[in-house]
C-alpha cells in the first residue's frame, strides 16, 4: 500500500490496484506505546498520537500506465512492470517484492477487480472503476495482508492524462494520482514514543517497530514481506526513515515536527514517486 503517512500496507494495496508492489512496512498507526505525558502536554517532540489529514495529500510522479486488451492486463511502469492474463484466475508473478500471484477479473466494460496473494495469504483486492465520462478512475481496496489485524479499507481517485488505445478496456490509459478519498480509522493515526536512543512506532492496523537512531535495519513487526526500517535523527525535531525490502531501498521518508503539526514526505527511489501529508497531534 505499502502502502503516505498512511500505513504502507494501505498504500501498498492502493498501489497494488495496478499490480505495483510497494513496501508493506507501516509508517502509520493509531494506538501505541504511550508517550511521556509531559512531552505530549507541551507539544514538544514527536511523542504522541497523530491524526492524518487526507486532504493534505500531495503526489508527484509519472502517471500509472495500464492497458487491458486482448485478454491481457499490462502495467508498463509498475515496479516492476506487470503483465498478466485477465481471466479471473491467479497467475504467478515472479520477481515482485510483496505479492507472488495476481488475478485480474473483468467485471464489466468499465470495471475490473484485481486480487493479490503471497503464498496462501490473501493480501487483498482492489476494484478499479472508470466514471461514465471516462475521465476519472476510482480505486476501492481492501487490505488483508496482516492476518492478525482487521482489514484496512479505502479508496482513491485518479485523473485521466492519457487516452486508452483503440479497442482497449475503459480502464486503459494513463492515470495521475489525485487524492486518497477514504481510509479506515486504523490507518489514519500513528503513535510515536521516544526511547533513550531511538523511537517506537505502533499502528492500529497491526504494525510496529522499535528502532535506534543509528541507521541500523530494524524489522517491521507484522510485515508479511519482511520489511525493515533504518532510522536517524536529523535535527531537534526531524527524523529520516529508510524503508527496505530484501535489503533494497523502497522508500526514504522524512518527518518534521512543528508544535502540534507533523509533516511527512516520502520518495520511492526506484520510481521517483513522492508523497506528502500533514498530521495533527491528537
Amino acid at each position: 500500500m505499502k502502502h503516505v503517512l498512511v500505513t504502507a500496507a494501505s498504500l501498498a494495496l492502493a498501489a497494488s490496484l495496478s499490480g505495483c508492489d510497494q513496501t508493506a512496512t507501516a509508517e502509520t498507526a493509531p494506538t501505541a506505546p504511550t508517550a511521556s505525558s509531559n512531552s505530549v502536554a507541551t507539544g514538544a517532540g514527536i511523542d504522541g498520537t497523530w491524526v492524518i489529514d487526507l486532504d493534505s495529500g500531495k503526489f508527484e510522479g509519472k502517471p500509472m500506465d495500464i492497458v487491458l486488451a486482448d485478454g491481457t492486463y499490462t502495467c508498463a511502469n509498475c515496479t516492476p512492470p506487470l503483465t498478466v492474463a485477465a481471466d479471473g484466475a491467479f497467475h504467478d508473478v515472479a520477481g515482485r517484492d510483496v505479492s507472488d500471484a495476481v488475478a485480474v477479473k473483468v467485471d464489466n466494460y468499465r470495471q475490473i477487480t484485481m486480487s493479490t496473494r503471497r503464498g496462501d495469504l490473501a493480501l487483498g483486492s482492489t476494484v478499479m472503476s472508470v466514471s461514465p465520462d471516462g475521465k476519472t478512475l476510482t480505486r476501492t481496496f481492501t487490505d488483508t495482508s496482516n492476518k492478525d489485524a482487521k482489514p484496512v479499507t479505502g479508496s482513491s481517485t485518479m485523473n485521466r492524462v492519457g487516452d486508452a488505445p483503440a479497442g482497449a478496456h475503459a480502464i486503459s490509459g494513463k492515470w495521475q494520482m489525485a487524492k486518497m478519498d477514504k481510509l479506515s480509522e486504523e490507518a489514519m493515526t500513528v503513535t510515536f514514543a521516544s526511547t533513550p536512543d531511538g523511537l517506537k512506532m505502533t499502528s492500529g492496523d497491526g504494525y510496529s517497530w522499535d528502532a535506534k537512531f543509528d541507521g541500523s535495519d530494524t524489522p517491521v513487526v507484522g510485515d508479511v514481506a519482511g520489511g525493515t526500517v533504518a532510522l536517524t535523527k536529523t535535527g531537534d525535531n526531524t527524523y529520516r526513515m529508510v524503508s527496505k525490502l530484501k535489503g533494497k531501498e523502497v522508500g526514504v521518508s522524512d518527518f518534521t515536527v512543528a508544535g502540534n503539526t507533523l509533516t511527512y514526505s516520502s520518495t520511492d527511489p526506484r520510481s521517483g514517486e513522492k508523497t506528502s501529508y500533514t498530521a495533527t497531534r491528537k
